[in-house]
C-alpha cells in the first residue's frame, strides 16, 4: 500500500507550509493580540486557492478533494492559530 501524496497533492501542502511559513507565523501573535486575522492573509490564502477546495472547478472551487482539505487544514494549524483553519473551512 503507497502512503506517499499524490503530486499535486504534495505540491499543494508544500505551497501551503511556505504561505503559513513566511506570512502566517511572523504575525501569529499579533493575530492572537487583536483576535483578528488580517485582509491581506485571507486574500493571499484566496490567490492560493484555499478557499472551495472540495468545491467543483466549474463553481468555482479547487475541485481538489477531501485529502486536499486535509492536508491544507493540517499545514495552516501549524501556524498555531485555528482562526485560520475555521474561515478557510468555512469556505
Amino acid at each position: 500500500m503507497d502512503f506517499e501524496l499524490p503530486d499535486e497533492i504534495e505540491q499543494l501542502r508544500r505551497t501551503v507550509r511556505k504561505f503559513v511559513d513566511d506570512t502566517v507565523i511572523p504575525v501569529e501573535h499579533a493575530i492572537d493580540r487583536d483576535n483578528a486575522v488580517p485582509d491581506s492573509i485571507l486574500r493571499a490564502a484566496a490567490r492560493l486557492g484555499l478557499f472551495g477546495i472540495t468545491i467543483p472547478e466549474e463553481y468555482g472551487g479547487s475541485g481538489l478533494g477531501a485529502l486536499a482539505r486535509c492536508v491544507v487544514h493540517k499545514e495552516l494549524a501549524r501556524g498555531g492559530l485555528g482562526s485560520i483553519c475555521s474561515i478557510v473551512g468555512a469556505h
